[in-house]
């Protein structure tokens, strides 16, 4: 993993991007969209919004259900959703871009970042503690350890999130 000082991404970038990633579930809209759309005015920033869709071989189905899931559909679906958080954005005069693809979370939205060359990344935490984190894991925390951009984590308990702040069973 490179140093912040070993990537070259100027200081003004930084601290004003031009280009914000907002990685989402689908499910963390209502307490992200506050957040990324302050940030993004506050610096005249586009936003492209990211939902990695894992990869069917990971999905929790047993073998006979596979054949009755309709892959197409949820990629619509999926892709209608995007869609809709989007336009949000774009009501709040935030230019909003949207990018679905498939793998891991934190692998994706590597990716992204490279792609549309953000330079700061916002993405909700469900805030699951440590035992939450050994049984389902953290992209919030993965991706802290991998990318070289400023990553701002709404947290479960912040303004804005109580549609947000379900408990985890």
């Amino acid at each position: 993993m490179k140093t912040l000082e070993a990537v070259e991404i100027p200081t003004s970038a930084l601290v004003a991007p031009k280009r914000i990633l907002v990685a989402t579930d689908l499910t963390d809209g209502d307490c992200l969209i506050p957040h990324a759309v302050a940030q993004a005015k506050a610096c005249g920033a586009e936003v492209t919004l990211l939902h990695a869709i894992l990869p069917a071989e990971t999905m929790p189905l047993d073998a006979g259900t596979i054949a009755y899931v309709d892959w197409e559909k949820t990629e619509r679906d999926i892709e209608t959703a995007m869609l809709a958080l989007a336009h949000r954005f774009e009501e709040q005069g935030v230019r909003c871009s949207i990018s679905v693809s498939h793998g891991f979370a934190a692998d994706v939205v590597e990716e992204e970042i490279k792609n549309t060359h953000a330079t700061r990344l916002i993405m909700a935490s469900h805030g699951r503690g440590k035992w939450g984190q050994f049984m389902m894991g953290s992209v919030a925390n993965q991706l802290l350890g991998k990318v070289n951009v400023p990553v701002f984590v709404v947290g479960p308990h912040s303004t804005h999130c109580a549609a947000f702040c379900i408990p985890y069973l």
